[in-house]
């Protein structure tokens, strides 16, 4: 009898654990269905909200969609998108996106920008702000035009329209003007770095300052930095088309300037005996040490001059 009981026991509790096993499958099995219908719906959601944002601005156009950038917000009153529309043309053995911007949300589309033309197509979409970045060029120099639009309160906006080329460079806006100034001798390109100012709505210079040499020398790093790119320079003029040799006969003056953001320009005049050169670097000053980083569309040195962001009219 006492085995009976004992078999009678372990029955009992295999059947129960057996019980609480397949309520656990079943369990898991109800979680991942829905897990699977969520993640299905939501695809289901963004393929839905793509077409129908396409379908509202193409009642207002007959251009076809070229390219679409969407950010699906916390609801559906926060969800929207850029919308280009337009083509791809040839023109002279060149090719031009001509086409249109439009912002889009479920209701309704407005036309941000028609007519455009630009031999480079690459929209930005800056940080966290969720800005649009477009640039438009030609062949032309100096026919750069940049435009980057914000979305406050369910509405677009133009927040910044500069007749300079403005790209990301690590991780900062970077504004660059290339003009002919008489002072410096020629075509010359000034890069400044902007930031969003939250309070004011808008892109605003980081501020520059001119430091001393004593300063800037305190850095560590900072005079190898400085001889980094003056040997550069030197190297770049011997195998230039008006050969220089600066090793010989040339005076170099610097000056510097240093930004909120660590940003540091040095700036190199050369005096030759028949000539006055400008230049300048883009250092950054990290933690009481000089670095001179890769940058976009940039290499070691550039040339113009810098000076406070206030001072840009030659």
């Amino acid at each position: 009898m006492r085995i009976n009981k004992i078999l009678l026991i372990i029955t009992m509790v295999l059947l129960s654990t057996s019980c609480n096993i397949s309520n656990n499958n079943e369990n898991v099995l109800n979680e991942n269905v829905i897990d699977e219908n969520a993640a299905q719906f939501e695809i289901l959601y963004e393929e839905d909200f793509e077409e129908q944002l396409k379908r509202v601005v193409q009642e207002k156009t007959e251009q076809p969609v070229f390219a679409f950038y969407d950010f699906i917000g916390s609801n559906e009153e926060d969800s929207y998108a850029y919308v280009f529309t337009g083509e791809v043309v040839e023109e002279f053995g060149d090719t031009m996106f001509q086409g249109a911007l439009w912002y889009a949300n479920r209701q309704d589309s407005i036309l941000l920008m028609d007519k455009i033309e630009t031999s480079v197509f690459e929209p930005v979409i800056i940080g966290e702000n969720n800005h649009l970045l477009l640039n438009i060029s030609s062949k032309l120099q100096g026919s750069a035009k940049s435009y980057i639009w914000a979305v406050n309160d369910h509405k677009p906006q133009l927040v910044l329209e500069t007749s300079s080329s403005c790209f990301i460079d690590n991780g900062l806006l970077a504004s660059v003007r290339s003009f002919i100034s008489n002072s410096t001798g020629g075509r010359i390109w000034q890069r400044y770095y902007l930031y969003w100012d939250h309070n004011k709505q808008s892109y605003q210079n980081y501020d520059v300052k001119e430091i001393t040499e004593e300063d800037f020398l305190s850095y560590e790093n900072a005079q190898t930095a400085r001889d980094e790119v003056e040997a550069a320079i030197k190297e770049d003029s011997k195998q230039s088309l008006n050969s220089v040799d600066l090793n010989v006969g040339s005076h170099f003056d610097y000056s510097y300037f240093k930004c909120d953001n660590g940003i540091i320009y040095v700036n190199y005049v050369i005096t030759t005996n028949s000539d006055v050169l400008y230049y300048y670097s883009i250092l950054m000053e990290r933690n009481g040490t000089v670095v001179l980083d890769e940058r976009q569309n940039y290499d070691v040195y550039e040339k113009g001059y810098m000076c406070q962001s206030d001072e840009y009219d030659w």
